[in-house]
């Protein structure tokens, strides 16, 4: 199964001094679904001129730099009072000291390099983090020490965003399998795979648990339910049914991260639908077509998504009915979105460096900042009003972002 990046490259990190900068970062040049070039913020900009600013301190940025080919679908931020950790495909796991210090070196509590990119992880469960690398490896390491605890080879790469259920780990890697790993040991306690396309998207969506069930969205269109002590299959439903002369028209993958509110399972399928299910036997309550790839979000009444275009939708929860479409971000190449925790808005990144805060009730830009580097790729919202961007240029910076519920 071959993988493909949609959307902008991915980079890898690198290291804690230094400014060497990259100029070898390339873009294709952005069409629309008809394949008509796209002139990147043109109109979007005149429209998002008079949003409020939003007020942040760069606390700290990094250097990091390229690594061809991989991407940071997997990649998480973890941390207790004490230290943020992070890992980084060039292989490097790193604890830093949340509060700012006054040299790099003070910045830095330890750091571990590995044999191999990191391009799942970090996770941290009772003091021990747990990564998993291009090569198949998954590594648990002690949080304060930097210490490896244990280190377990699986078929392939681990490069999707690592769960805990109970004593267990689930793991999926790159040719399809999922793995039910056991905390202590790293023994294998089940494992599950699924023919695996021609051709996918970089990194898959996380597991979600239900109950006694863990619910996985496949690279084939389809979303299952397996039971958690076993991995037997429970229920299997279809969001997306391959189509098209080619193996790139075909790719169906369920990459954007399935949600579950109010006993309801909500999923997305790349090149298929949106829908509502019952995650107990895997019915459907309303099916939408939407093609996605990036992550939702879920508030109280409404789904907010984001489609190919870059479009902004919301949908009812209950009926699936839109509630509102803008396009004021169309054609900026997205970051998924997350939730801000302070007032309760949308937070999304786009490749011009912008950093946006989009309003749930009607899909309103309410404030932006300018990021220093540019294009921004992953986000990652944490508490106190901080947050976490990588961009595209090689920097991974923590901000003190002003902003607040009014």
């Amino acid at each position: 199964m071959r993988r493909i990046l949609f959307g902008a490259s991915l980079l890898a990190f690198v290291i804690l001094s230094g400014c060497s900068s990259f100029s070898g970062f390339d873009f294709s040049p952005m069409v629309d679904r008809q394949g008509q070039p796209v002139v990147e913020g043109e109109k979007s900009e005149d429209a998002l001129a008079f949003v409020q600013p939003v007020q942040a301190a760069l606390l700290w940025t990094l250097n990091y730099a390229p690594l061809n080919g991989a991407d940071v679908r997997g990649l998480q931020v973890t941390g207790d009072e004490q230290y943020l950790y992070l890992a980084m495909p060039n292989g490097m796991v790193t604890a830093f000291h949340r509060s700012d210090q006054p040299t790099w070196v003070d910045q830095v509590a330890w750091q571990l390099l590995l044999d191999s990119p990191v391009l799942g992880g970090p996770l941290l469960h009772e003091g021990v983090l747990f990564v998993g690398t291009a090569d198949g490896q998954l590594v648990a390491i002690e949080g304060q020490s930097g210490r490896v605890k244990w280190a377990r080879q699986l078929s392939s790469s681990v490069d999707a965003p690592l769960v805990v259920a109970d004593n267990r780990l689930l793991v999926r890697t790159l040719d399809s399998q999922l793995y039910a790993v056991r905390l202590r040991d790293g023994e294998i306690v089940w494992q599950t795979s699924r023919a695996a396309p021609a051709l996918a998207l970089q990194g898959e969506s996380a597991p979600v648990l239900w109950q006694d069930k863990v619910i996985v969205g496949w690279e084939n269109g389809e979303v299952e339910a397996l039971d958690w002590r076993t991995g037997n299959t429970l229920w299997r439903q279809r969001l997306a049914i391959p189509q098209g002369r080619d193996d790139l028209a075909r790719m169906v993958d369920v990459q954007a991260q399935p949600f579950i509110q109010d006993g309801r399972l909500y999923v997305a399928a790349f090149h298929g639908k949106l829908a509502a299910m019952d995650p107990d036997r895997g019915l459907l309550y309303w099916v939408k077509d939407l093609s996605s790839y990036r992550d939702m979000a879920l508030f109280a009444d409404r789904l907010v998504s984001v489609d190919d275009d870059d479009q902004l939708l919301a949908l009812d929860l209950i009926t699936g009915a839109r509630i509102w479409q803008r396009d004021e971000l169309k054609h900026r190449q997205l970051t998924d979105l997350r939730r801000w925790p302070a007032t309760d808005q949308l937070v999304v990144g786009d490749q011009a460096g912008w950093i946006h805060w989009i309003e749930p009730l009607n899909g309103q830009v309410a404030g932006r900042m300018r990021h220093h580097s540019k294009p921004v790729v992953k986000l990652f919202p944490l508490d106190d009003n901080q947050m976490i961007v990588i961009d595209g240029e090689g920097y991974l910076s923590l901000y003190q972002v002003s902003i607040s519920h009014e």
